[in-house]
């Protein structure tokens, strides 16, 4: 299955400040044994730019994944987006 994992864009401070932003290494964690289950993986890191929904729903759609999973580093500052973005993808 082709799976998108998405890293949605925030307002965490470790997002905003210079040099500060993290790898997502819990995505990185979760591909390998998906890749290793036979699934393609694709993860989408919209955080640094950030992406808009527009760019993330574009990234999403590209090779038309099996499913899309969202994880992010920050719950507070995330929970918006994440609850903003889940209807648009579900719908694409």
């Amino acid at each position: 299955m082709k799976i998108a994992r998405l890293n949605p864009p925030h307002r965490a401070i470790d997002s905003r400040v210079p040099k500060g932003q993290l790898p997502p290494l819990g995505h990185l964690a979760m591909g390998g044994p998906l890749i290793d289950a036979g699934h393609a993986v694709r993860l989408i890191n919209a955080d640094p730019a950030p992406m808009t929904d527009a760019g993330i729903l574009e990234a999403r759609l590209n090779d038309a994944p099996g499913a899309a999973l969202i994880g992010h580093a920050g719950s507070t500052s995330a929970h918006p987006v994440v609850a903003r973005l889940t209807p648009l993808i579900r719908a694409a």
